[in-house]
């Protein structure tokens, strides 16, 4: 598009070039961000309650609430303090919601988009700070608001049939910008076997394995077809014993993954030590084959594999 423009441009014909320059650039944002996963379906985007036709309440011990706090898309959040993986909150949808068309495809995914006070604070440097004493926090100026959540399950209540759940490890997702982290949840792994003429949901529970309170600003459906691909850094050579530091990569789309390593390929294949960053030593000097492993944690997708050769001096 040509940039320059007339001194003699009318001031409207100005304002819409700018309009359409700008509109240019916020559909080439949206489509950076939606390039892996593509949302279907928003279920809770925010509003308050009454306009979203949802009711809050309490799962066994714990607490659920709507936030102006955290806020991702609109103007509130859904606060949930858990107190276990059976106590949480309840959403619950008056008008219930069709998601037919999502449970009956296998790339599809229900999203949470949630912020997590301990994750932020163990992976994000700049969420450090915010837990020092005296500091005010995401929770209002409460610096150790509970243990920390490190798995989420849901139950879903249709408007007809049974109930189904599933349970989610907060490690097998990237922290994303500010601070949300999208947890998504297979619709093939919630479905199962699970046959029904019309899927309306009319009641979601969400839970955590700790007490610390979380916050979700947006529920939605995303279809993700993305295959796993799996990277490592680049080759190294070091001293024998020296503690030695791998870090792994992964584009995995929607899915949950697993970062499994194995530190000599002679040997076979083996789970040697899991997590994105791992060290090991070498205690004899040598040629070796370092094998990333990046796994769906709920097998829907094939794993992506990444190598790296490392050289050991005596």
């Amino acid at each position: 598009m040509d940039m320059t423009f007339s001194r003699r441009m009318r001031p409207g014909v100005l304002a819409l070039v700018v309009m359409v320059l700008a509109t240019e650039a916020i559909t080439t944002c949206a489509y950076a961000q939606d390039v892996f996963a593509r949302r279907e379906q928003v279920i809770y985007e925010g509003y308050p309650m009454d306009q979203a036709n949802i009711k809050l309440g309490s799962w066994g011990s714990g607490i659920c609430v709507e936030s102006t706090l955290n806020t991702y898309a609109g103007s509130r959040s859904i606060r949930i303090t858990p107190k276990d993986l059976y106590a949480g909150g309840r959403i619950d949808f008056l008008k219930p919601v069709d998601l037919t068309r999502s449970f009956n495809s296998p790339d599809v995914y229900l999203q949470l988009v949630t912020k997590f006070w301990g994750v932020q604070t163990e992976q994000d440097s700049w969420a450090v700070g915010l837990g020092a004493p005296g500091s005010t926090d995401m929770y209002g100026g409460v610096s150790k608001p509970g243990r920390q959540v490190r798995s989420v399950r849901i139950v879903i209540f249709f408007e007809e049939g049974p109930t189904v759940e599933c349970q989610a490890d907060l490690s097998g997702y990237k922290l994303r910008e500010g601070g949300w982290m999208n947890v998504s949840f297979p619709v093939a792994v919630l479905k199962g076997k699970l046959d029904l003429p019309a899927y309306r949901l009319k009641r979601l529970v969400v839970t955590g394995d700790g007490s610390e309170p979380f916050h979700i600003g947006e529920i939605r459906t995303v279809r993700d077809t993305t295959p796993i691909q799996a990277d490592t850094s680049e080759a190294k050579e070091v001293a024998k014993n020296y503690r030695i530091a791998f870090q792994g990569f992964a584009e995995s789309g929607a899915s949950a993954v697993k970062y499994c390593w194995d530190f000599s390929k002679e040997d076979g294949i083996q789970e040697e030590a899991v997590g994105d960053l791992v060290y090991h030593r070498f205690t004899k000097a040598g040629d070796y084959v370092v094998t990333l492993t990046v796994s769906d944690v709920f097998g829907l997708k094939k794993p992506g594999i990444a190598t790296i050769d490392v050289r050991v001096n005596e």
